[in-house]
């Protein structure tokens, strides 16, 4: 079944010629078995038609720069994207892995001197990627992220500028698709866990 073109022109709306524009995905269901080379579990055989299907969502669109978290789930993700978009940087950045829960509203503080360090410095990599983007962007381009639901809530904190360590708690479905527009003097966010590239079955978080 192929994706409905509706969902393709929902995301072109969504993508301004002057405004740097990234779209925040997140991996698609993992369980699979491990890949050479790369760390944590792979995409389930869902995992790879939910992929198959974004990456197909997503081909058309104007995108100048491809990122992806270096864990398997990830990587196989923006693989299927880049089938599509073979042409544009394809960056694998080890500052994309999955955060710790501790940035959640609720949780409380980490409890020892390693997990406050990684805690900070999970803040400072978040800011770090936001500058990254903000010097590649391209005028009429968007940049696409694919990475973990955890590390997307803590970004669109960020970016927003909410309370920097505290996450913005939102679903974030298997390869959902969120878009931030990062205008010059406040962002706004037109779409959030956008799933419309999948079947009724085939949404899972």
């Amino acid at each position: 079944m192929a994706v409905s073109p509706c969902s393709k022109v929902l995301l072109q709306r969504h993508l301004p010629a002057g405004a740097p524009t990234l779209l925040l995905i997140r991996h698609g269901e993992k369980g699979g078995p491990p890949i050479d080379g790369l760390e944590g579990p792979s995409l389930t055989a869902l995992g790879r038609r939910q992929a198959a299907r974004l990456g197909e969502r997503l081909a058309g669109l104007p995108l100048s720069h491809l990122y992806t978290s270096d864990l398997a789930r990830a990587h196989q993700t923006a693989l299927a994207v880049r089938t599509h978009h073979p042409e544009i940087p394809f960056t694998v950045l080890e500052d994309l892995r999955e955060i710790d829960f501790h940035h959640l509203p609720g949780e409380p503080p980490p409890a020892n001197s390693d997990a406050r360090l990684r805690f900070e410095q999970e803040i400072k990599r978040c800011s770090r990627l936001v500058r990254r983007w903000r010097s590649d962007f391209r005028p009429g381009f968007g940049i696409a992220v694919v990475a973990h639901g955890n590390l997307i809530r803590l970004l669109l904190a960020g970016i927003i500028g909410s309370r920097t360590d505290q996450s913005i708690p939102f679903a974030t479905n298997n390869t959902s698709v969120t878009v931030v527009c990062l205008g010059p003097k406040r962002p706004w966010i037109p779409l959030v866990n956008c799933t419309r590239h999948l079947t009724t079955r085939q949404i899972n978080d």
